[in-house]
């Protein structure tokens, strides 16, 4: 069954995609009401986060008729605020805001954190897949490339694309990228 999962100021909650009836639904509170977070799923786990609730994986069963969400694991040192994470092989890439921002990957089964940044790399940031790297832009302006499948964190490239905070995921057309800062929008040109 198709099911729409979101987070509201105090839970999670899943409606039937067909009909909009609630499915199930988990308390997951935040003292400041701000699950800004978007929902990730595995394939096998419901993966969310908060700023002050860390990253927690829940799996989702049917018994009897009923749903019911069951918390598979939880790791209190990885918690996004503003920043989705994205999913691939196993792994999931997010920014956390611990360490003044740091970018992190955990084990998708586990939630082990497989590596981290040392830290200060922006309150939030939008957080792209693409075959070979992980594209991540910060609200500093920065879009940091990194490689897809490292022991550890490693920065293949790192660009400076906006002069006032971001706030939106880039867009790729081709070899092109359209930022927007509080600003301006601008597309950017690769050199060919």
């Amino acid at each position: 069954m198709a099911q729409i999962v979101t987070l509201t100021e105090s839970s999670i909650i899943a409606l039937d995609a067909q009909t909009g009836r609630q499915l199930w639904t988990v308390p997951f509170p935040d003292r400041w009401h701000e699950n800004i977070v978007t929902p990730l799923w595995t394939g096998s786990l419901l993966v969310v986060s908060g700023e002050r609730q860390g990253t927690h994986a829940y799996t989702l069963k049917q018994t009897n008729g009923s749903w019911q969400a069951t918390e598979a694991w939880k790791n209190a040192d990885v918690a996004m605020y503003m920043s989705s994470p994205v999913y691939g092989e196993g792994v999931i890439y997010g920014h956390s805001a611990k360490k003044r921002g740091q970018f992190v990957t955990l084990d998708a089964a586990t939630g082990k954190i497989q590596w981290a940044s040392d830290g200060r790399d922006g309150d939030y940031a939008s957080v792209l897949l693409t075959p070979k790297h992980i594209l991540y832009l910060t609200n500093l302006g920065d879009l940091v490339v990194t490689r897809r499948g490292t022991a550890d964190f490693q920065v293949e490239r790192r660009y400076h694309v906006a002069d006032a905070e971001t706030w939106t995921v880039p867009v790729f057309l081709g070899t092109d990228v359209l930022v927007r800062d509080s600003l301006a929008l601008r597309r950017l040109t690769s050199e060919r």
